[in-house]
């Protein structure tokens, strides 16, 4: 009897052990108000989400995070997304869109910074945060293009999260926004190094090979 009741207490602290812990994952979220749309990244590093959000018919978001860019000490958070409004201008014209990780470890300064274009009547506007604190805003944005950098500090303590937040706010049916949103360290990761030094001696290959 014992052994039975020891080999179901291990079984079930297997199957506890490898389930994952809560938010341990990277999560997209899309919400208009009254719509949500919660994508579990389920540590892959990319999360994609292509359709209708409410009245935001077009959503095309896409979040990268580690391992696919950046590490837990060399952070990178990257948001880039396609959306248009064909509403009436009433409720569900504000869509937030949020991009968080977990497990970052670096405890410097973190870069903060978007581009895009929009159309149509409405704005854009951006923040960044460790765990629960902001760290940097940028707009809100209501000319197309629009570009805008800003820099912060990070949590005393690791490891925590990271989430940049976005939000549209549509003021017209026909209202689109495309652009690109990034938290960074000013560190780059070695291995964008190794590329980079790599791309630096084929290229000087190249050029003393034109030369004779």
């Amino acid at each position: 009897m014992k052994k039975a009741i020891l080999g179901i207490a291990i079984v079930l602290g297997i199957l506890l052990g490898v389930q994952p812990l809560s938010h341990a994952n990277p999560i997209l979220t899309l919400n208009d108000g009254m719509n949500t749309v919660i994508i579990d990244g389920l540590g892959s590093g990319i999360v994609t989400y292509n359709g209708p959000v409410g009245d935001w018919t077009i959503n095309v978001t896409t979040g990268l995070t580690k391992p696919v860019i950046g590490s837990a000490a060399v952070p990178q958070l990257d948001v880039n997304t396609i959306d248009l409004y064909n509403g009436d201008g009433g409720d569900g014209n504000i869509l937030t869109i949020k991009w968080t990780d977990v497990g970052f470890t670096w405890l410097g300064a973190l870069n903060f910074s978007t581009g895009g274009t929009l159309t149509g009547s409405g704005s854009v506007q951006f923040a960044a945060f460790y765990d629960d604190v902001q760290f940097a805003a940028l707009g809100p944005f209501s000319s197309s293009p629009f570009a805008a950098s800003a820099s912060g500090g990070t949590a005393a303590t690791s490891p925590y999260s990271l989430t940049i937040l976005e939000t549209f706010t549509a003021g017209a049916q026909g209202f689109s926004t495309s652009g690109d949103t990034n938290i960074n360290s000013p560190v780059p990761e070695p291995a964008t190094m190794l590329l980079l030094g790599s791309g630096l001696i084929g290229l000087l290959g190249f050029r003393r090979k034109f030369r004779k």
